[in-house]
């Protein structure tokens, strides 16, 4: 299998995803423990919280702080499926699924946590922080000292600061708490904050990558329960089955990457112990729970290309009925995951599941999903309907905004519409224009080289200009890099992307995203030789790309 690193990004939500089952309500049940370090230790700061659909950690439905003796205890007023999350600082997040009798009162919960994978060595660290609102993409470099550590000088006149730091961990743009700190905040997001005390004045930040905590162990995370419960045992083993089998996946795929440099070996990976796995559980319809569970991650894995056969994911959703709370623990942000049922049973599953799962955020994210499928299918009238009921009924919910902004039938940038006017400076020097453009096919496409989704768009991006660069068509890779040189750097490896570059920089960048409705990156835009938008995102995705562009351009030239 070719690397299938556009789903890194997918597959880190692994761990997050939410069981929110239409239960009973009853007084409550009191979930306590203790949560450990990887070194066995009390945590700095930790929290365990009850989260809701999709595992949002920036809206918990309730937190709570580990005690310093290690301590906590929660109330869960749901039974039935539920979901914590636990963190604590120099630590991985952990989702722990839960399944709560109606007769249970109590439940006990030890947690040891796993300690962030941080690089071996750090080449360059960043630093972004509350005098930069904590903007990743404005994030400024460290300066390396001799003795290994890093400095930042910090100039302003706050009286307390708080920052994060990037370039630590394989995933450039995760930010994470530093080794000098006088407190810690939670951040919302699964990870903290270093806090410094500046009373006004300035204060030089040091970064000690001695100060990290660094525990390989292959046994962590770790979870007991008390009582002991075999349904909470296999709900844990199997997520825990799935999501250990994608990290194995991405840190191999790192390896081979890093000691392939340029390359075009094909990258192989054996997922036949996790299927195996995963396959065993969900063919135990004694315990249709579990069984729903274990096919609920098989669906997720499908999200990696190859993995599970088409046939399989059509087995899967059968396994798993629309009215099921199962299906808040199935990654249904990703579009393209029911593609191998084909457009019209898609639209029959996305119609049943909006209308007949108990999770009103199920609901919520079928609709989106249907809308966009009636999009894909030119059913515009339908793809309008659905987008009516969905602003009507389901505004409210944060992770419904990017979807009504995509949906909406008034947004500039949509196939059909002129494209904005532009003046994009080329990293040559020259400038290029919507004007200039007229009489060409081009795809103006926005990437950064921290983007994975992005870098595994690239071999289909290489393939279709190589076949359709002698008919009028082009590319405009548009970077949302910090630097330049990221991209440069980038571009002397495997992928030379050999056409028209942009780098506006920070600033004019998000400008200039802005101007294209820009919510994710990839994005990429197809223009005509008439400045009108032809095709967007998903259509220039993947092998739809090709697809895309033989269409529109054997069709121009006849």
């Amino acid at each position: 299998m070719a690397i299938a690193t556009n789903r890194f990004k997918c597959m880190a939500l692994l761990a997050n995803l939410v069981l929110m089952a239409g239960s009973a309500v009853s007084a409550g049940t009191t979930v306590s423990g203790t949560v450990r370090t990887a070194a066995g230790g009390i945590p700095v700061m930790a929290h365990v919280h009850r989260i809701g659909f999709g595992g949002l950690t920036m809206d918990p439905l309730d937190t709570v702080a580990v005690e310093p003796t290690g301590q906590f205890t929660l109330t869960m007023p749901d039974t039935g499926l539920n979901r914590i999350l636990v963190t604590a600082v120099g630590h991985r997040a952990l989702s722990v699924p839960l399944d709560i009798p109606v007769d249970l009162q109590s439940l006990t919960m030890d947690v040891v946590l796993k300690s962030h994978d941080y690089l071996a060595e750090f080449d360059q660290v960043f630093i972004t922080g509350s005098w930069r609102e904590y903007n990743r993409r404005a994030a400024e470099p460290m300066i390396r000292q001799s003795d290994g550590t890093f400095l930042y000088r910090y100039s302003g006149t706050a009286d307390r600061i708080g920052y994060q730091l990037l370039g630590l961990l394989d995933d450039p743009m995760h930010s994470v708490n530093g080794t000098h700190s006088d407190s810690y905040s939670y951040d919302g997001g699964g990870d903290y904050i270093s806090v410094l005390e500046t009373h006004g004045a300035p204060r030089t930040i040091v970064f000690d990558p001695s100060g990290l905590i660094r525990m390989d162990s292959k046994d962590l995370p770790g979870l007991h329960f008390n009582p002991s419960s075999e349904t909470l045992t296999r709900l844990w083993t199997i997520e825990q089955t799935a999501v250990k089998g994608a990290e194995s996946f991405l840190e191999a795929a790192s390896r081979f990457m890093k000691e392939h440099p340029g390359e075009k070996t094909v990258f192989e990976y054996d997922w036949r112990n996790t299927l195996s796995s995963l396959e065993a559980a969900a063919g135990n319809p004694a315990d249709p729970k579990t069984q729903q569970f274990a096919a609920a991650q098989l669906l997720n894995l499908s999200s990696f290309p190859s993995v599970v056969e088409p046939s399989a994911v059509r087995r899967y959703v059968g396994m798993i009925p629309p009215e099921s709370g199962i299906w808040s623990a199935v990654m249904l942000i990703t579009l393209d995951l029911f593609d191998p049922l084909g457009a019209d049973e898609a639209i029959r599953l996305m119609t049943s599941l909006s209308e007949r799962n108990p999770d009103r955020n199920v609901r919520a994210i079928a609709l989106g999903h249907l809308a966009m499928k009636h999009l894909r299918a030119g059913h515009t009238d339908q793809a309008q309907s659905v987008y009516r009921a969905l602003r009507a009924d389901y505004s409210d919910i944060t992770f419904v905004q990017p979807l009504l902004e995509q949906l909406n039938p008034d947004k500039a940038i949509q196939p059909g519409k002129p494209v904005p006017d532009f003046i994009l400076k080329l990293t040559d020097g020259t400038t290029i224009t919507r004007e200039s453009m007229m009489g060409k096919y081009y795809l103006i496409d926005f990437w950064a080289t921290w983007c994975k989704p992005c870098i595994t768009e690239m071999e289909h991006l290489h393939r279709s200009f190589e076949k359709y660069k002698l008919r009028k068509f082009t590319i405009v890779s548009v970077s949302l890099d910090v630097k330049w040189e990221e991209v440069e750097s980038f571009r002397k490896g495997k992928w030379k992307m050999p056409w028209l570059h942009v780098f506006p920089g920070p600033d004019a960048g998000q400008d200039l995203a802005m101007k294209f409705e820009v919510l994710g990156i990839p994005k990429p835009v197809l223009i005509d030789p008439k400045g009108v938008i032809v095709a967007m995102e998903i259509d220039l995705r993947g092998d739809n790309l090709d697809k895309t562009l033989e269409r529109n351009l054997v069709d121009s030239a006849r």
